[in-house]
């Protein structure tokens, strides 16, 4: 019952936090800073996947379409730096990779969902391949975390794309011991689980994640991550 008060309440600190540091003209906030402020917000918002049984629908869509803007600003910020400085992901800690790959997590469950009516369904997708190829630069080496993950984002595009398609998607989350991370862990928990359904599920073209958008093709994640691996291994 205080869940939705105090999310509401720490927003508004957070609000007035980014409003004081926005204000110093004497210490202007770089790019890694604005991070941090969008993953804390990110990170705030995502309480709204959990317990939310009792809560007013309204009020629970008006908290999805939160936690969803929430997650295409910090992807755009990340995009935007990245153009800005293209060191910028590379010398990001994995703490923000994760936060990346969270948002991601938060995109893809929720573009593929009841409530994609509501939401800037064209911004997720776009941003949800942006995602993918900035996880993919900041890789180092082969078969590193950022590396690996690319292909677990691709394949949790396409396991909440058929959820969807079967009528049985899932936005309710299970594991709730990880605190704000509890729904980026109980999105790979349903990917262990389901990952079946990808697999066996016959497939009309070779692209899935393509199949997703309309007939204009947006996002192209497999081409997009294929490109990628080419260049890391020259």
């Amino acid at each position: 019952s205080e869940r939705l008060p105090m999310i509401q309440l720490l927003e508004s600190e957070l609000n007035q936090l980014e409003l004081r540091l926005s204000a110093d003209t004497q210490n202007p906030m770089d790019d890694f800073r604005v991070l941090l402020l969008y993953a804390a917000r990110l990170h705030l918002l995502s309480y709204n996947f959990l317990d939310n049984e009792q809560i007013a629908s309204f009020q629970l869509k008006r908290g999805y379409i939160k936690t969803y803007n929430a997650s295409l600003a910090l992807l755009q910020h990340c995009k935007e730096s990245q153009g800005r400085d293209d060191t910028f992901v590379n010398n990001l800690p994995s703490a923000c990779i994760l936060s990346i790959w969270q948002a991601s997590v938060i995109i893809a469950r929720l573009v593929n969902s009841c409530y994609k009516s509501v939401l800037d369904v064209g911004a997720g997708k776009e941003l949800y391949q942006s995602a993918i190829a900035l996880v993919m630069k900041a890789s180092v080496m082969k078969h590193d975390l950022s590396y690996r993950s690319c292909s677990i984002m691709k394949s949790t595009w396409n396991l909440f794309r058929t959820l969807d398609e079967d009528e049985s998607g899932i936005l309710n989350v299970n594991v709730k011991s990880r605190m704000a991370a509890s729904i980026f862990f109980d999105s790979l928990w349903i990917l262990r689980e389901k990952c079946g359904m990808i697999r066996l599920r016959p497939t009309k073209e070779k692209n899935s994640v393509s199949d997703s958008v309309d007939s204009d093709s947006e996002v192209e994640v497999i081409d997009e991550e294929t490109s990628e691996n080419e260049k890391l291994e020259n």
